[in-house]
């Protein structure tokens, strides 16, 4: 089932758009398949396949790739959510994560964690050093937080 939209030639249940020679388009931004003209961002291809199916996107929300692979844009993959739900199942899917520096709020980085872990000196004096609260110095050493460090 293929279908023109926008210009384009779709087949949203191969989840592929064709570029204007009759090629698939692959050009890939953040790893979603990317559908451009003259050089310049049309639109990402899960959106304009989702398009071309439903209609345009409410404003406010997003679509999400179900499976967690950017690049599979068929349309039996992509649903209509909220942001909030995107980023849930980002992160429940694994795809997205908070720990360690990928945490905006992280003070701490893997380097730091291992001089902590090796230190014989108190967590007053090392949150001190750090930047961060005693808890935190607490947490590091024991592992419950930065785990992934060795």
């Amino acid at each position: 089932m293929e279908t023109n939209f926008l210009g384009y030639r779709i087949n949203p249940v191969a989840g592929v758009v064709y570029g204007f020679k009759g090629e698939p388009i692959r050009k890939r931004s953040r790893g979603y398949v990317q559908v451009s003209r003259h050089g310049k961002l049309c639109m990402m291809a899960h959106r304009l396949i989702w398009e071309s199916v439903h209609g345009p996107i409410p404003e406010g929300l997003q679509i999400n790739h179900i499976n967690g692979i950017k690049t599979d844009n068929r349309i039996a993959n992509l649903e209509l959510v909220t942001p909030r739900e995107n980023s849930l199942h980002a992160y429940r899917a694994g795809l997205s994560s908070a720990e360690g520096t990928k945490n905006g709020r992280a003070l701490l980085n893997p380097a730091a964690v291992r001089e902590i872990r090796n230190s014989s000196e108190g967590s007053r004096v090392l949150a001190r050093r750090y930047g961060v609260g005693r808890t935190t110095i607490r947490d590091a050493r024991s592992g419950k937080n930065w785990s992934n460090c060795a």
